[in-house]
């Protein structure tokens, strides 16, 4: 029987656009108008899922990375591929650029291909003895589905079992990926996927997701027998092997190998994973004996290039774990939640001309989830890498990006749970700061002083008017925060006779904000916000904002910012690194809601809009300065820099 790629029927089409999903991994893989492209997401998803899937825990986990071509006639189901491609109706400009690339390639009859490889990996079982699904099933035809692991050390691993396929997908140009599996009773199958979107074909709808069967009906889901393909689908040993047509990424094999050691170097060095990557006649071992000679390999990790010095942290990682004691830190949560979190802390100090400090943030089994910056010290000469047990990571994991990159309490909805992130990753880094300072205290005397006087003086003046003329004040109490209303005094123009329209200056209306340029195409921008937007009191030990968007049409569809404040003077010129609102505000919430709000050196991350306003409360620390004018940036999507 002929293969091919079967699709899912539907009585009507919705989606005009690819997958959320797949348009993610795309703008991290690169741009096809630039030509620059990176394979470390689909290199972290491949080596993630064959370390969760380790057979031997005494033996290390192997990948094995080459770059071939073939015919396209060797690709099973092709034909039926381009057939659905070229039936696609796209629903906006962006869309339509990429399914006309796609329609190009039909033309091509080599094919680049990027196979990985893993061995020591228990493979997709497809023996069926309940009516769950087996873990064939869930790769080979669901998405967005996680399988029930019965190994023990499961919570410690990356894990995403076909979530993270759809990056495979979006490494290829025609989103076209195979999978070659190998399981326990040595049965070898050949699936793959495809991923477009809704779409019609022979007068019939179909949903945007095709998947290789042989020519019969997709309900039967029967596994296709891997016999008599070309031989990059041949799977001798048990494991998975992945197999990616029309790749998109450079052919360059040291992308892959920085890819692997920048994301995997613990896991490499504690001799859980051997990496190999050929690329025609040149053959890379990545094992703990070359770890350290490839890392000092000018050609793969350049030392003489000020660009590539600021991007490449690895090396500097490497050192720090590999010749500095580990010290054990502790994140202690509120008592209201009853839990604690104990990490090893590797920290290294360097001199003061590399001033870029980064934390590798490690799981248990090797895996680096991000570069995280530690507010305040992000301009200090360290390097440090963090890494906990199971209990860790496993907390960990409910904090990441779907590309597991990123650890932030943006992905959870629920507000307590997100309470409880801020305080978790607050907890990291104060520990983080604790340190830093107790082994660079000579970083943080002062370089000199910004002569204030006039400035405090005016602060001093707005602040008296606010509290004065303002129809909302502060009152602290013990514990509490109440809000009196103030009537406000009668201007002349409003004590005209009844009826007469009082006349309003020119210099009195109110003001739109005004829009920065950003870089980016798709970007909604960042706003100044004018004065008469902005009412400020303090009180206390408490500073109240709010920052008012009644008039402004801009705002009116969008329910939460970042904030950035920078300090002026009277002349309203800046001074970037005068503030530190770490060292300024022990906390900053949510007057309406209560909500606790992350926040940085200068930013305010993903505050709440009520009502067209923003009402802030701060408490200062003890060293807290109240006497300081700032400028308020506001950006939508993440647009402050």
């Amino acid at each position: 029987m002929k293969e091919i790629f079967a699709f899912i029927g539907t009585e009507h089409t919705q989606s005009h656009s690819f997958n959320q999903s797949l348009e993610y991994f795309r703008d991290i893989i690169g741009d096809n108008s630039t030509k620059k492209f990176t394979s470390e997401s689909t290199i972290r998803e491949v080596v993630q899922n064959s370390l969760d899937a380790q057979l031997d825990m005494t033996k290390p986990v192997e990948v094995i990375i080459s770059s071939t071509s073939v015919q396209k006639k060797d690709l099973p189901g092709i034909e039926s591929v381009f057939e659905h491609i070229k039936s696609l109706n796209p629903g906006n400009n962006y869309t339509l650029e990429i399914t006309d690339h796609m329609k190009k390639l039909e033309k091509l009859s080599t094919i680049d291909v990027l196979t990985l490889e893993d061995r020591n990996t228990t493979g997709l079982s497809t023996s069926k003895t309940t009516d769950v699904l087996t873990p064939y099933e869930i790769y080979a035809y669901n998405t967005g589905i996680h399988g029930a692991s019965t190994n023990v050390s499961e919570q410690s691993r990356g894990g995403s079992h076909g979530v993270g396929k759809i990056a495979i997908n979006s490494a290829s140009d025609i989103h076209l990926m195979y999978f070659a599996n190998h399981d326990e009773n040595g049965v070898e199958n050949l699936g793959g996927s495809v991923e477009l979107f809704d779409h019609k074909y022979n007068n019939k709808s179909y949903r945007g997701t095709g998947f290789l069967i042989e020519n019969t009906s997709l309900k039967d889901r029967i596994p296709l027998i891997n016999k008599d393909f070309h031989e990059i689908f041949h799977k001798s040993t048990r494991g998975l092997k992945i197999i990616i047509p029309y790749i998109r990424f450079t052919s360059d094999p040291i992308d892959i190998v920085k890819s692997i050691i920048n994301n995997f170097f613990i896991a490499i060095l504690k001799e859980k994973l051997i990496a190999q990557v050929i690329f025609d006649k040149q053959k890379y071992i990545i094992n703990k004996d070359t770890i350290k000679n490839l890392v000092n390999d000018e050609k793969i990790y350049p030392t003489d290039d000020e660009d590539e010095l600021k991007i490449e942290f690895t090396p500097r990682y490497l050192q720090a774990y590999t010749e500095y004691d580990a010290q054990p830190i502790k994140v202690e949560l509120p008592a209201k939640y009853n839990e604690s979190y104990n990490f090893d802390l590797y920290f290294m100090a360097h001199d003061k001309e590399i001033n870029s400090g980064r934390t590798a943030i490690f799981r248990s089994i090797g895996m680096k989830i991000e570069d995280h910056k530690v507010p305040g010290k992000v301009r200090a000469p360290y390097t440090a890498v963090i890494i906990g047990g199971p209990n860790e990571d496993e907390y960990l994991k409910t904090l990441e990006n779907k590309s597991h990159t990123e650890i932030s309490a943006k992905s959870l909805r629920d507000k307590e749970s997100q309470n409880k992130a801020i305080k978790f990753i607050n907890g990291i880094e104060k520990e983080i700061r604790k340190v830093i300072d107790e082994n660079l205290s000579v970083y943080d005397q002062p370089q000199g002083k910004l002569n204030t006087d006039e400035l405090f003086y005016k602060a001093n003046l707005d602040f008296s008017r606010v509290i004065k003329s303002s129809t909302q004040t502060i009152e602290i109490g013990g514990d509490n925060i109440k809000i009196n209303k103030r009537v406000k005094k009668e201007s002349r123009s409003e004590r005209k006779t009844s009826g007469e329209k009082a006349s309003t200056p020119e210099s009195k209306r109110k003001r739109k904000p005004r829009k920065l340029k950003t870089t980016s195409e798709s970007s909604k921008g960042i706003f100044v916000m004018q004065p008469e937007s902005i009412k400020r009191a303090v009180a206390g030990t408490y500073e109240m904002l709010e920052i008012n968007f009644l008039d402004i049409d801009e705002f009116n569809k969008i329910d939460s910012v970042d904030i950035s404040l920078k300090v002026i003077d009277g002349d309203g010129k800046e001074y970037d690194d005068e503030l530190n609102l770490i060292k300024c505000y022990e906390e900053i919430s949510d007057y309406k809601s209560g909500d606790i709000y992350k926040f940085d050196e200068d930013k305010i991350y993903d505050v709440k809009i009520y009502n067209k306003k923003i009402n802030l409360i701060f408490k200062f620390t003890n060293n807290g300065n109240r006497s300081l004018k700032y400028i308020y940036k506001v950006g939508i999507n993440n647009d402050i820099y």
